[in-house]
């Protein structure tokens, strides 16, 4: 039989026990959520709202550039892209979700944004998108949309957007670095007389994300940040 004394001796070692454990297991925690939020490694800072397009015909008016989140992607022959839908309206977004390799990353939406351009034609023409870059190349933590960003033309129906073509991106990951150039055409078309809406999709350049990543791989900052550089101009051909 064990005395009073002697079995408050045993309880405060089994507490202290416990207490140890309890610590080592936070401890460890701690050290497995600082690794896995290391991995969100691009953050929008820019309100995309901030799109403008330039219209170099007489023959368009009434133009409009909105963004629209996106709920799901279906890979294969060609990728289909659903647009997020609440209250029976398409979901309006102006930040493209955060870069999410991992598929970890907290989002509510994917990681691409559908991009409408809609504008009424008063003279029957064929028209190209362009969009433009205002930056240069920059492998830094400081960076511009424009060097992780590429561009898919669409076809829309019934709220699913369709594509087989090939991204169009500012950006060629050349072994360790990146080439740019300035200007690329996204989509081009014959307008009849009348309004007409074109859809596409702004997703992350993954290649050209993993370049960047790996220049900053020493950096103290482990977040790369963006700013929205791209302008769109639309002319008649």
């Amino acid at each position: 039989m064990y005395t009073n004394e002697e079995n408050k001796m045993k309880i405060r070692k089994r507490l202290k026990n416990v207490l140890f454990s309890v610590l080592i297991l936070c401890v460890s925690l701690a050290i497995s959520a600082s690794a896995v939020f290391a991995w969100f490694d691009l953050r929008n800072d820019s309100d995309l709202r901030g799109f403008k397009i330039n219209v170099t015909s007489k023959d368009v008016s009434n133009v409009a550039l909105k963004t629209y989140a996106i709920s799901d992607i279906t890979t294969g022959a060609q990728t289909d892209y659903t647009l997020a839908i609440k209250d029976n309206n398409y979901v309006p977004l102006h930040e493209v979700p955060v870069f999410d390799s991992l598929g970890i990353a907290l989002n509510d939406y994917k990681t691409s944004l559908a991009i409408n351009l809609t504008f009424s034609v008063h003279k029957d023409a064929t028209y190209a998108v362009y969009a433009e870059a205002a930056e240069q190349v920059i492998l830094g933590t400081e960076n511009w949309l424009s060097n992780c960003a590429r561009f898919l033309p669409t076809n829309f129906s019934s709220g699913i957007l369709t594509s087989s073509d090939v991204p169009k991106s500012f950006v060629t990951v050349q072994e360790n670095t990146l080439s740019k150039t300035q200007r690329i055409e996204i989509l081009r078309a014959v307008c009849t007389q009348g309004e007409v809406s074109f859809w596409f999709v702004l997703e992350y350049h993954a290649d050209a994300v993993n370049i960047i990543k790996a220049a900053n791989s020493e950096a103290e900052e482990e977040t790369i940040f963006y700013s929205n550089d791209i302008r769109f101009e639309m002319i008649a051909l």
